[in-house]
């Protein structure tokens, strides 16, 4: 249910078992950069948000960067989650908003987030 304060207040469990739809990815805008003296480094960057299917629609939204250090191109996420979840206790208790980060964290962590915002992003900057 959604919260007078626009939270909706669920507990861990429940976000785990709440399926989120891809709603939108893009890229952020590149800084103009000084080419005339050469070769210089870029950064591919950009966002991702996800909904739940159902009322109260759960938003879940982060930056990534396409990081590519390891030899092999890897999608990793660079903010923390912007939502609208308070995770609560089994009493009901607002776990506060240091705690619902760190354990959505963990949950976006574990999706398979990054194949889908790939597929989308290549579709759509072609």
């Amino acid at each position: 249910m959604l919260s007078q304060d626009g939270y909706i207040r669920i507990t861990p469990e429940e976000m785990v078992n709440t399926p989120l739809i891809h709603l939108i990815s893009g890229l952020d805008q590149e800084e103009d950069k000084d080419h005339s003296l050469g070769a210089t480094q870029t950064c591919i960057a950009g966002y991702t948000e996800w909904v739940s299917d159902q009322p109260p629609v759960i938003t879940v939204g982060w930056d990534w960067r396409l990081d590519s250090e390891s030899g092999e191109l890897r999608y990793l996420r660079t903010s923390a989650p912007r939502s609208n979840i308070m995770f609560v206790d089994d009493q009901h208790v607002d776990l506060g908003p240091a705690r619902t980060e760190a354990i959505l964290e963990k949950i976006i962590n574990a999706l398979s987030w990054q194949r889908v915002v790939h597929c989308i992003i290549t579709q759509r900057y072609q």
